[in-house]
C-alpha cells in the first residue's frame, strides 16, 4: 500500500519602509511565497485602518491564488505612516490542516513579529513549519482573488480559530482583493470596506469521479475536477464533460450536490463522430474498393463525410446501416461497433444479377418437335447471343429468341470467301470480255487491210496484164515487122 503523501505550509516575513525588505523565509518554494510577499507593498492599505490605543496593532488578512490561501499577519509600526512588518503564511488547499493547529501556528508567528528580536524565534518557527500534513485528493475549489474591492469580517466570540480550516475557502472571499479579520476592540475601518461579517459558512461536500476513464475530462465551473474537489452544497454548478475523439461535450447546468457524490461519467452518452472513412466497402468477387462510390445511410440519416451518433447506440447495435452502389445489390445490416472505431467496418457488395431466358424454335432443331429453352444468370443484359452462330432477338420480360445465322445469312467467313470469289470471278469475267472484245475488233482491221491489199494486188496485176499485153502486142508488131522486113530482104 503506497505511503500517504505529505505536505507543509510556508512562511515569509518582510518589512515595509521605503520599499519592501525581506527578513526571513521557510519553505519558500511552496506557493511561491517569497516572491509574492516581496512584490506586495501595503502602505496605502494601512491608511484606511484606525487602531485603538493600548491595543496590539495587529491585523489578519487573507487573499487567494496558486491553489491556496495567503494568510497575512500585519503589524503596524506606530508613527510611521503605512510602515509595517508582515508575515505571510501559505496554506495549500489540498493540505488537511486542522483549525486548532493552524491557530497555533498563527500564534507562534504573531509572537515572533511582535518581538523586536526575531532571531530568538527562528527555532520555534522552523519547528512549526517543519510539520507535515496529509495531502487530500479532494479539496475546496480555489479561485484567484478579484482585484479592487476590499472587505472585512469581525472575529466572532469563538475567536479566530472559528474562521480557519476549510472556512478560509468560502467562495464569496474570491470576490475581493483582500478580506480582513478584525478584532472590533482593536481596530476600526473606514466605510470604503465592505462588511461581510454576517455571511454564513459553507457546508462542503466532496464530488469525485465515478470511473477511471482517462479519456473523459470533467470541469466544475471551468475548473478541472481531477480526482475530485470540495464544493458548496448550497451553490449550483455547471459540469462540463469532454471525451477524447468526440466532437461534442456534455454540459449539465445548475447542478447541486448536498452530499458527497460520485459524478456518473461512466454512464454519460456522448455523441460520437462516425466518418465515411470508418467503412471499407469492396466488391466481393474482385476485391475492388468501392468506398468512394458507395452511399452510406445510418438509420434514416445519410452519413456523407461524417455524422454524430449516440455512443450507446453504436456500442449496443441499436442502429442499422444501408449501403448502395450502382450495379450492386444493396447491403443492410446492424451497426454494432466499439468507439472510437479502431478498425474499418468491412462491407462486401455483390453484383446485381438477373435471370435471362433463351428459346430456340423447334424448326431450327433437327429431329426435335419441341422448342429448346435454357436460362442464364447474368450481371448485365446480354448484347449478343450466348451461342455461337446464332442470332438473338429480344422479347419481353428478359426473354430472347435464338435462330441459326444460316437461316438468315451465311456465316461471315463464308460470306467473305464468297465475296472474294465474286471479286475474282468478276475480274476474270471482265478480263475475258475485254479479250473477246479485242478479238472481235482485230479481224475487221485485217480484212480492211486485206481488201486494200487485194485491190492493190488486183491493180498491180491488171497493170502487169496490161503491160504484158502491150509487150506482146509490141512483140507481135515487131514479129510482123520483122517478117515483113525478112520477106522484103528475101524478095530482094
Amino acid at each position: 500500500m503506497p505511503k500517504p503523501q505529505k505536505g507543509m505550509m510556508s512562511l515569509t516575513i518582510t518589512s515595509t519602509s521605503q520599499g519592501v525588505r525581506y527578513i526571513h523565509s521557510l519553505n519558500n518554494e511552496i506557493g511561491n511565497i517569497r516572491k509574492v510577499a516581496e512584490s506586495s507593498d501595503e502602505r496605502n492599505f494601512y491608511k484606511h485602518l484606525s487602531f485603538k490605543e493600548g491595543k496590539d496593532q495587529i491585523v489578519y488578512c487573507i487573499s487567494h491564488a496558486n491553489e491556496g490561501c495567503y494568510l497575512r499577519i500585519l503589524k503596524y509600526i506606530p508613527g510611521r505612516s503605512g510602515d509595517n512588518q508582515e508575515a505571510w503564511i501559505f496554506i495549500p488547499a489540498n493540505l488537511e490542516v486542522p483549525s486548532d493547529m493552524l491557530n497555533q501556528t498563527i500564534a507562534v508567528v504573531k509572537e515572533a513579529i511582535l518581538d523586536t528580536k526575531l532571531n530568538e524565534h527562528t527555532s520555534a518557527l522552523e519547528n512549526i513549519f517543519s510539520r507535515e500534513y496529509s495531502i487530500r485528493k479532494v479539496h475546496p475549489i480555489v479561485n484567484r482573488s478579484a482585484e479592487g474591492k476590499m472587505a472585512y469580517r469581525i472575529i466572532p466570540q469563538d475567536g479566530l480559530q472559528s474562521l480557519l480550516g476549510d472556512r478560509l475557502f468560502e467562495s464569496y472571499y474570491y470576490d475581493f482583493e483582500k478580506v480582513l479579520f478584525l478584532d472590533n476592540e482593536v481596530v476600526s475601518v473606514l466605510n470604503t470596506y465592505e462588511d461581510i461579517s454576517q455571511c454564513g459558512f459553507t457546508k462542503w461536500v466532496a464530488i469525485t469521479r465515478g470511473s477511471s476513464d482517462s479519456k473523459i475530462t470533467i470541469k466544475v465551473d471551468g475548473v478541472d475536477l481531477g480526482d475530485g474537489m470540495m464544493i458548496d452544497s448550497q451553490k449550483a454548478y455547471t459540469i462540463d464533460y469532454k471525451k477524447a475523439d468526440y466532437l461534442e461535450n456534455i454540459t449539465k447546468r445548475n447542478k447541486k450536490f448536498v452530499i458527497d457524490t460520485q459524478l456518473p461519467d461512466c454512464k454519460l452518452d456522448f455523441q460520437y463522430e462516425l466518418k465515411a472513412t470508418d467503412f471499407c466497402v469492396y466488391d466481393e468477387e474482385t476485391g475492388e474498393n468501392l468506398s468512394k462510390k458507395a452511399d452510406i445511410k445510418i438509420g434514416s440519416y445519410p452519413l456523407g463525410e461524417s455524422a454524430l451518433f449516440s455512443e450507446s447506440e453504436l456500442r449496443e447495435g441499436k442502429l442499422k446501416f444501408v449501403i448502395k452502389c450502382d450495379g450492386y445489390e444493396d447491403e443492410s445490416s446492424t451497426l454494432k461497433t466499439d468507439v472510437p472505431v479502431a478498425q474499418p467496418i468491412v462491407v462486401k457488395l455483390k453484383h446485381k444479377t438477373s435471370i435471362y431466358k433463351f428459346t430456340i424454335n423447334s424448326k431450327y432443331l433437327k429431329g426435335s418437335k419441341s422448342d429448346a429453352e435454357f436460362e442464364l444468370e447474368l450481371k448485365e443484359k446480354p448484347s449478343c447471343s450466348p451461342l455461337k452462330n446464332y442470332e438473338m432477338s429480344e422479347r419481353a420480360n428478359n426473354r430472347f429468341h435464338l435462330r441459326p445465322l444460316s437461316v438468315i445469312l451465311f456465316n461471315w467467313k463464308f460470306l467473305l470467301k464468297m465475296f472474294a470469289g465474286a471479286l475474282i470471278f468478276t475480274a476474270l469475267g471482265l478480263s475475258f470480255g475485254y479479250y473477246l472484245w479485242g478479238i472481235s475488233q482485230s479481224p475487221s482491221v485485217d480484212s480492211s487491210k486485206e481488201s486494200a491489199k487485194i485491190v492493190t494486188d488486183s491493180q498491180n496485176q491488171q497493170s502487169n496484164t496490161d503491160s504484158v499485153e502491150t509487150s506482146g502486142q509490141a512483140e507481135e508488131s515487131q514479129g510482123i515487122g520483122g517478117h515483113n522486113s525478112q520477106d522484103k530482104k528475101d524478095n530482094h
